[in-house]
C-alpha cells in the first residue's frame, strides 16, 4: 500500500491549512498492484481555534 500526503496550504491567521492525500495510490491512479477496497482520495483543511494569531 503506496500512500500520498501533499500539503498545499499551510495555516495561516486568517487560512486554514489545506491538505491533499490519496490512500492505496496505486489502485486509485490505475496503476499496477494495490486492491480497490482500501483506496481513497481526500482534501482536507483544518485551522486551530484562534490561527496562529498570539497576542
Amino acid at each position: 500500500m503506496f500512500n500520498v500526503r501533499l500539503r498545499l496550504l499551510e495555516e495561516s491567521a486568517f487560512l486554514p491549512s489545506v491538505v491533499f492525500g490519496a490512500h492505496d495510490f496505486m489502485a486509485v491512479s490505475g496503476g499496477l498492484g494495490g486492491s480497490n477496497y482500501f483506496n481513497a482520495l481526500y482534501l482536507a483543511n483544518a485551522s486551530s481555534p484562534c490561527g496562529t494569531w498570539k497576542p
